[in-house]
Formats: structure tokens, C-alpha cells, sequence
């Protein structure tokens, strides 16, 4: 890799949560003053090393943030926080558009692949279904998670499982989860119900994801370990049989 450039003291303390905009053109950190911060990454003064442009900063977080999620069009991020709360924010206005409250430390949050919901998790160990356009204390679904540990990590797979193909029907999607009990679990979203479980690190897993091309699933551990999982093929017929039988998660 080539050094390009840096963003000195870009937080008042440590910065504790960084991500792109899909297309390439600007970052959002996260800081541990719970500030929310935007740059423009494309070098428009021609410096060299160059240094990001910052545009802005949104301040309503009391506490660290942990993580942030660009949606898709890059209009509009997620940033989850200690606070107990996770804020959707206007990227062009640069603005709340609405806040997810609940009596957790939030530690990670996805945009559902179709944009109408969001997955959230944290310390209490509970995967929170949302509607992403409006605020709520209360989440439209809530499931057990994991018996010992926080929740640290989440992402989503890019593309649908199963083959029914009924449109009237929303799409599934497979999703991943990992923290303190050491262990990466495969979910369905619709039915809310562990698919697979992987085993192999030794300590609290921090990150978890998916690869876009939905082959592999990537780890990394607090034992200093990352471990690559091949994304189950047989999917498709555990959704089919699952959606046929009617089995769903309904805590």
C-alpha cells in the first residue's frame, strides 16, 4: 500500500470508528468524544501527500462512538454509540434524520440490503429489527443473540438466499453476527434463526463481514487471529425448506 496522506488530531481523543462513502469520495469517523465527522478524501488542492478536507461535524452522541454504516446511495449514514443510542444522519445536510434509542451499549448496526430496515446489536446481547426512516425506543422485532458477551460485530450478505422467487414475498437475506461468546453465527433475516455456526477463535471476536461476492465469510479476533469461513452452499435449500415448513424466530 502507498502512503497518501493523514488526518492529524482529526477527533478530540481517539478515533474509534472510520467508514467510506461507496463512491470513494469522502470518509466518516467516529470519535471517542462521540463527534461524527465528514471529509472529502479526493484531494481537490492537487497536495501531495494530501490532506482531507473536512466538511463537517455532527455532535449529539454522549458517548464513544463504535461503529458507522454508509448506506448504499451515500446519502445518509448510521453511527452507533455507548450512549444507547444509534443516529441516522442527512450526508448532505449534515443533520439527524432520525435516532434509535434503546437501554444498551450499541456496538454494531446494518442497513437491511432494500433499505427499509435496520439491524442493530450491543451489549445486551439482542439483535433489535428498526424501520430506518423513523425514530423509535422500541424496536419492531428484538431476538436473543448470544448467552454470554456483547454483540461486536455485523454485516449482511449482498444478495438474496433461497430460489422460491415469489416477488410478493420479501427477499431473504443471510446475515452474520459475532462478540464475546467467541462465535460467528450465520442467521436468516426473515426467520431470525442461526443457520450456521463457526468455531474457532479463543477469544471475543471484534469484526466480522462477508465478502461481496458472498463466498467467504472474514474474522478477526482479540487472540490476534484472523480466520476466513467458507459461506455455506447449501443455503438456498435450508431457506426453500424453512419458508415451506413456515419456521421463524418470533420472540
Amino acid at each position: 500500500a502507498e502512503y497518501m496522506g493523514e488526518i492529524p488530531s482529526a477527533h478530540a481523543k481517539e478515533v474509534t470508528a472510520v467508514a467510506a462513502t461507496n463512491n470513494g469520495r469522502r470518509i466518516v469517523s467516529g470519535g471517542g468524544e462521540g463527534h461524527v465527522k465528514i471529509w472529502d478524501i479526493t484531494n481537490p488542492n492537487k497536495q501531495s501527500p494530501f490532506f482531507p478536507v473536512f466538511e463537517g461535524t455532527m455532535k449529539e452522541h454522549q458517548g464513544r462512538v463504535t461503529s458507522i454504516i454508509v448506506r448504499k446511495d451515500d446519502k445518509e449514514c448510521i453511527s452507533t454509540s455507548t450512549d444507547g443510542s444509534c443516529i441516522i444522519w442527512n450526508l448532505t445536510t449534515k443533520t439527524r434524520s432520525a435516532m434509535l434509542q434503546s437501554n444498551t451499549l450499541f456496538y454494531c448496526v446494518q442497513y437491511h440490503p432494500q433499505l427499509f430496515q435496520v439491524i442493530t446489536s450491543g451489549s445486551d446481547r439482542k439483535i433489535g429489527y428498526w424501520v430506518a426512516t423513523s425514530g423509535s425506543n422500541t424496536p419492531i422485532r428484538e431476538i436473543d443473540a448470544a448467552q454470554a458477551g456483547n454483540i461486536n460485530g455485523m454485516d449482511i450478505a449482498p444478495n438474496p438466499v433461497g430460489t422460491d422467487g415469489d416477488e410478493s414475498v420479501m427477499l431473504n437475506y443471510s446475515f452474520v453476527t459475532c462478540g464475546g461468546d467467541k462465535l460467528v453465527k450465520l442467521w436468516l433475516y426473515n426467520q431470525a434463526v442461526v443457520t450456521h455456526v463457526g468455531v474457532g477463535h479463543s477469544g471475543d471476536i471484534s469484526k466480522v463481514r462477508i465478502s461481496p461476492d458472498q463466498k467467504y465469510i472474514v474474522s478477526v479476533g482479540m487472540d490476534g487471529s484472523v480466520l476466513r469461513w467458507k459461506f455455506p452452499t447449501n443455503i438456498d435449500s435450508i431457506v426453500d425448506k424453512l419458508e415451506a415448513a413456515n419456521i421463524s424466530n418470533n420472540e
